[in-house]
């Protein structure tokens, strides 16, 4: 039984939603939106296991907790802010070469330290830097 991604959910709920029957089965769910009725009944008995048992069932009954499933699905979904790199983060650095000695070199001997880890702010600085190499390159 694999999870419901929130498309299908999304449709799920649109469509029970707008329906303005009483009584809404998996196979006219089914025909709505053309899937069979096994797999609606396959993903929505996340919700309710009886859902696989009794093909009367009326889905109605599910419209709060599928709108509870998008909403924490949405809530996962957003992004972090990307970290902002200014001219003053930059300008720390002379060159591409220079931050990797500083930043990747075990205590200044000039190993690279091949276990150093880079957060995305560095790795946004590196991008800037190549960027202007290229820059002035051209």
């Amino acid at each position: 039984m694999a999870k419901m991604n929130i498309t299908t959910a999304r449709r799920y709920l649109q469509v029970l939603k707008a329906s303005h029957a009483k009584y809404e089965t998996r196979d006219s769910l089914a025909k709505q939106i053309g899937i069979y009725p096994e797999v609606i009944a396959d993903q929505l008995s996340e919700f309710d296991p009886l859902i696989n048992l009794d093909y009367r069932y009326n889905l109605l009954d599910l419209i709060p907790l599928i709108a509870i499933y998008v909403e924490e699905l949405e809530s996962q979904r957003k992004k972090k802010a990307n970290p902002r790199i200014v001219k003053k983060d930059v300008a720390g650095y002379e060159s591409i070469g220079d931050f990797i000695e500083q930043k990747m070199t075990i205590g200044g001997s000039g190993l690279i330290d091949k276990n150093a880890h880079l957060t995305e702010k560095d790795l946004r600085i590196l991008k800037r830097l190549v960027s202007e190499e290229q820059k002035k390159r051209k």
